[in-house]
């Protein structure tokens, strides 16, 4: 052991005197050893004029025997000293300057794809960085925009108005027949049935209003009530048909007109009324039919509101009638809205139709039964001195006598 330690001790003497005379030679050469000390640096250092010393962060030296050390360029870094390069900077990062010894995260907004670039790269309109030393930017994703460049974050699509697709500078103004209420959306809402939007970028849909109406969805606009229709509340899908006793000649209403008295509209969705035929009629309106004309009554044209009672020496046994019968002859009327004609009583007899009574038989004629259109002559060898009568009667002596047998 002891000879181990003597072999070390002779080993630092040995290196101890050797730097001594080192340093002693350099002092003694002068002027002479400085300078062939500057062509025995070796890359990565120079000769400041006293020694070989490394080169600073930032700077390089690129050979052997340099005198003074080289600045990085920009887009370039050299955190360590004693370096025969300098590095590129890295994708996300920038060197905006010489003689930098790091390099410098790309700020938000900013992006950088490649190496060895001295500045960032704004994101695009329809684009976005949100993070540092980013190698790309983002595209805005639908429902959102950005009409800048630079930034950091998109914004969302404004109520009334959409962004279908990503990476978009602008935002589109929901067509009409759409709405879209809410920010930050793709895609607009349909109107819904019995509403609609008429002009673009709307945030609501609106109803449609009385004497209209929209079955679809999308819509741009409502549909009037059609001519027999209305439609009296707001909202509507569909209109509705006037009911029978109604009608509508107009469209886009909100209610349905009633028939006028002598008129009638029988059935549903109708446009007009219809006038009560001749035989019929309607003393009230609203009404789904006509009436006919009672028996000892009638009505001869149309659109009537009452039926006529039948003038005396007329008559009308049916319901309906356009017109009344006169009394037939041998018959009479002699009161109004008469249903049926009377038959002249024996003795008497009308000739005539239409009559309001009947005639007596005249002296020496006779009527034998009721309803007689004539009166009879009395036979030969018969007389009858009254009127009024159902017969004659034998002439006698002292009516022989007389100056007539007869009379025509």
């Amino acid at each position: 052991m002891r000879t181990g330690l003597r072999r070390a001790r002779r080993s630092r003497l040995l290196i101890l005197v050797t730097l001594l005379l080192a340093l002693g030679g350099a002092i003694l050469t002068g002027t002479a050893g400085s300078a062939s000390a500057a062509t025995t640096c070796s890359a990565g250092t120079y000769f400041n004029g006293s020694s070989c010393v490394p080169a600073d962060p930032g700077y390089y030296v690129a050979v052997a025997g340099a005198a003074s050390e080289t600045p990085c360029p920009v887009g370039t870094f050299q955190p360590n000293a004693g370096q025969t390069a300098c590095e590129p900077a890295t994708a996300g990062y920038f060197v905006a300057t010489t003689g930098q010894a790091s390099q410098t995260a790309c700020p938000v907004g900013t992006y950088q794809p490649s190496t060895g670039q001295k500045d960032c790269v704004p994101a695009a309109r329809g684009y976005f960085v949100d993070t540092v030393a980013a190698v790309s930017d983002t595209a805005c994703p639908a429902g959102t925009f950005q009409p800048s460049t630079g930034q950091a974050a998109c914004e969302p699509a404004t109520p009334g108005s959409y962004v279908a697709t990503t990476g978009q500078a602008k935002v589109t103004a929901c067509p009409a027949g759409t709405f879209q209420p809410n920010s930050g959306q793709a895609a607009c809402e349909p109107a819904t049935a019995g509403y609609y939007v008429s002009t673009t970028g709307q945030t609501s849909d609106t109803a449609c209003p009385v004497g209209t109406y929209q079955p679809n969805s999308g819509a741009k606009n409502c549909v009037p009530a059609a001519r027999g229709h209305f439609v009296d509340t707001v909202a509507a899908v569909s209109d509705t048909a006037c009911p029978a006793g109604a009608f509508q000649p107009s469209t886009g209403q909100v209610a349905c007109e009633p028939a006028t008295p002598g008129y009638y509209v029988s059935t549903t969705g109708q446009a007009k009324d219809t006038a009560c035929p001749a035989g019929t009629f309607q003393p009230n309106s609203g009404q789904a039919a006509c009436e006919p004309a009672a028996p000892g009554y009638y009505v001869s044209g149309t659109g009537q509101t009452s039926d006529t009672p039948c003038a005396i020496g007329t008559y009308q046994s049916n319901e309906g009638a356009k017109s009344c019968v006169p009394a037939a002859r041998g018959h009479y009327v002699d009161t109004a809205a008469a249903t049926s004609d009377t038959a002249c009583v024996a003795g008497t007899y009308q000739p005539s139709t239409g009559q309001t009574g009947c005639i007596p038989a005249s002296v020496n004629f006779y009527v034998p039964g009721a309803g007689s259109a004539k009166q009879l002559a009395c036979p030969a060898g018969t007389v009858q001195p009254l009127t009024g009568q159902t017969s004659c009667v034998p002439v006698t002596a002292s009516a022989e006598a007389g100056p007539a047998a007869r009379f025509e």
